[in-house]
């Protein structure tokens, strides 16, 4: 079978790198892709990158099954425009595609859908949310309405904190940015926990859970990201039957919403403070670093899944999680807030190799004369898998020692429990 995968991120190179081993695969595709998805798919341009575009190479190469999570062509219907056409797709219809860029869209959706939220607003105005912030007081969490900007997320435990976070989010320029709306939201203490796992629309797989480092420094401090790392273990699974069980039916009433629709691979938060279970995010499409996770510790063939899913039938697949620990360190260029453009090179990435169960997912990257280069401020996802977490976390830091460029960052303490 072929396979065509929209993206050109790290989650995308590992599900890649999955789909690399299923007995069905004859062939995969990936537009745009990166240096690393290179190695194992054929990377394209579609020129221009319009829907008819896409649909001209999808007929022409008769493709069997696609996988979208480029958010720009998730936002201009190349889902909607491949179902009609009768292929095989996952990925966020042009009307669910908010849930792929704002925030806001996706804490309406949960809250309407009956799950408990931290207390949150949301403004465009400066003085009102000023106004807000006095009356609400610390610590609380202030960001923008746009998920694709992952830096711009701030933990105040001051007025002074909060007042530079607000005049920081609320002139941002850039066009890459699609609203300038921020959220005002409450700090919620308690165990934080994220379950990925696969649904149809009428049943969800067996799950596994992680645990995410958000801050950009140790010891939790520093901006708050969309990850730095995470790291997997039997362990985590005890909440699977305590409190994953409990969200699954609101989950499927939020994946059965009309304008939603959804099917696919997800993820969703949790933070549990006491009896008190709070969501704190759901991902409807490949999140980043949750598929680099947990992807290598799937037991089954992921085409396989992926067809259930498509044919409606998920609830004859049993999901397998390997019993096995799996750590994922994000190595970025520079720290997270230190604005860069520069354009650098990869150092020493071979040396990688010599590492047994150590998977290396590119985040952007590109060839120049047979040069790895970056860009991108996330750079390398580099996950390792084992007996012990004692075991993986000694091993992906001996690996990533190796490495070399110009700024690079890295968390030192994801997996040290």
């Amino acid at each position: 079978m072929k396979v065509l995968v929209v993206g050109k991120g790290a989650a995308e190179h590992a599900l890649i790198w999955k789909l690399n081993k299923s007995k069905h695969v004859e062939k995969i595709y990936c537009s745009p892709g990166n240096a690393g998805i290179a190695e194992l798919a054929e990377c394209i341009e579609i020129n221009p990158p319009d829907l008819e575009t896409y649909l001209d190479f999808i007929k022409y190469e008769w493709i069997d099954l696609i996988v979208v999570n480029e958010i720009e062509m998730l936002i201009n219907g190349l889902v909607d425009v491949i179902e009609r056409e009768g292929f095989r797709v996952l990925g966020l219809r042009k009307s669910a595609s908010r849930l792929r860029y704002r925030r806001s869209h996706i804490y309406d959706l949960l809250k309407s859908s009956g799950f408990h939220l931290p207390q949150y607003r949301v403004f465009t105005s400066f003085i009102q949310a000023q106004e807000y912030i006095m009356m609400k007081g610390f610590p609380i969490v202030i960001k923008t309405d746009d998920i694709t900007n992952d830096e711009d997320m701030f933990v105040s435990y001051t007025i002074g904190e909060a007042m530079n976070a607000l005049k920081k989010l609320m002139k941002i320029e850039d066009s890459k940015v699609f609203s300038k709306k921020i959220l005002i939201e409450e700090l919620i203490s308690g165990d934080r926990v994220t379950f990925v796992a696969f649904t149809d629309g009428k049943t969800i797989s067996r799950p596994i859970a992680m645990y995410k480092y958000m801050y950009s420094e140790e010891g939790e401090k520093g901006s708050y990201t969309s990850g730095m790392g995470a790291y997997s273990i039997p362990d985590l699974n005890k909440y699977d039957d305590k409190y994953f069980l409990n969200i699954e039916k609101p989950l499927l009433k939020v994946f059965n919403v009309d304008d939603v629709n959804f099917r696919g691979i997800f993820s969703v938060d949790l933070i549990i403070d006491g009896e008190q279970v709070y969501v704190a995010d759901l991902k409807c499409y490949l999140g980043d670093p949750e598929i680099q996770t947990v992807i290598p510790l799937l037991g089954n063939d992921i085409l396989e899944v992926f067809l259930s899913i498509t044919d409606n039938k998920l609830s004859n697949i049993y999901v397998v999680w390997q019993n096995l620990s799996s750590i994922c360190v994000v190595i970025s260029k520079k720290k997270y807030g230190e604005r860069t453009s520069d354009v650098l090179k990869i150092r020493d990435l071979d040396k990688l190799k010599n590492f047994k169960n150590l998977y290396v997912f590119h985040n952007e990257t590109l060839f120049n004369n047979d040069e790895i280069m970056i860009s991108n401020k996330k750079v390398l996802s580099i996950t390792r898998v084992g007996e012990t977490l004692k075991e993986v976390r000694e091993d992906i830091y001996k690996a990533i020692s190796e490495l070399s460029f110009e700024g690079i960052y890295f968390r030192k303490d994801i997996g040290l429990i």
